[in-house]
């Protein structure tokens, strides 16, 4: 069964300016929450998918990794002593114990199952339980970003109207694009993973389209011919997450927008490009709707 992008992890170490910046954008952001394992995040809700903007709260609170444990917090940790960025790609869950399965039938290292409680914070300031059950995957292939799908057990708590509706009209993750120097290398674990065939990118690479959002995996030099150099880390040398995309119903409004609230940005071909050095550490790509 394929498997749609649920959210993505982006690290920051300065939450407020994280939020104030992802504000300037025209998203509605979430109130702080603060996780048991010593991180803490800040929401940017579509219908049905969201972008996580997390921070370090406690460091010492942080749980240690081993060969059968998964730490996000700590990889999370980890992530954020050498840059800010996209740290890790979420996929949906309709279930936990069948996704480890489906990810051990396929191949993949997978870990102790991961299950937490935390309180949200509503609009209105009242706070509900929500719960999640994490199930991690990984590949000796790719160091620089993690996986794992995520199931909602509290979603009518979770998901909220009032935190979908944005300025800049912005309504779902589009996709997200990976830069590594051999992209097809990477197809049957991403195949696995995502429950999805990957087909070839026209751009050079291979794609996935899942329930909710494309994967775009393509070589640096095809990652710079489509959305511009600015896009790639100076410092790439495995797969990383590089770029998050969306779908704006009004391009130049968006455009008008940057520019009114001096964000750097630029346009490659149909595509208007926030660098990462502007977005804390990741790409951000509008297309029109």
């Amino acid at each position: 069964m394929g498997r749609g992008i649920d959210h993505l992890v982006l690290p920051v170490r300065d939450i407020r300016k994280a939020r104030g910046f992802y504000q300037q954008l025209g998203f509605t952001v979430t109130p702080v929450n603060w996780h048991p394992f010593g991180t803490m995040n800040s929401l940017v809700q579509f219908d049905s998918c969201f972008l996580e903007l997390l921070a370090v709260a406690d460091e010492s609170a942080i749980p240690d990794a081993d060969d059968d444990v998964f730490s996000f917090a700590g990889f999370n940790r980890d992530f954020l002593k050498h840059r800010e960025g996209f740290s890790m790609l979420v996929l949906e869950s309709a279930s936990a114990e069948e996704d480890r399965k489906a990810f051990d039938a396929a191949g993949l290292r997978t870990y102790q199952p991961f299950r937490f409680v935390r309180d949200g914070r509503m609009p209105d300031g009242s706070t509900r339980t929500v719960a999640f059950s994490l199930t991690f995957a990984s590949t000796p292939q790719i160091t620089e970003a993690g996986f794992f799908t995520c199931q909602q057990h509290f979603p009518e708590n979770f998901w909220n109207r009032d935190y979908q509706s944005h300025d800049n009209g912005v309504g779902a993750i589009a996709g997200v694009v990976m830069a590594a120097p051999e992209p097809e290398t990477l197809k049957t674990f991403f195949e696995g993973f995502s429950g999805e065939t990957a087909k070839p990118d026209p751009a050079g690479g291979i794609r996935i389209e899942t329930a909710r959002g494309g994967i775009q995996l393509l070589s640096p030099e095809a990652v710079a011919t489509v959305y511009g150099k600015a896009v790639l880390p100076p410092d790439l040398a495995e797969p990383r997450f590089v770029a998050a995309a969306f779908a704006a119903p009004d391009l130049p409004a968006m455009r008008e927008r940057l520019t009114a609230t001096s964000i750097p940005h630029d346009q490659v071909g149909s595509t208007l490009v926030v660098p990462p050095t502007a977005a804390f550490g990741t790409a951000l790509l509008f297309t029109a709707s």
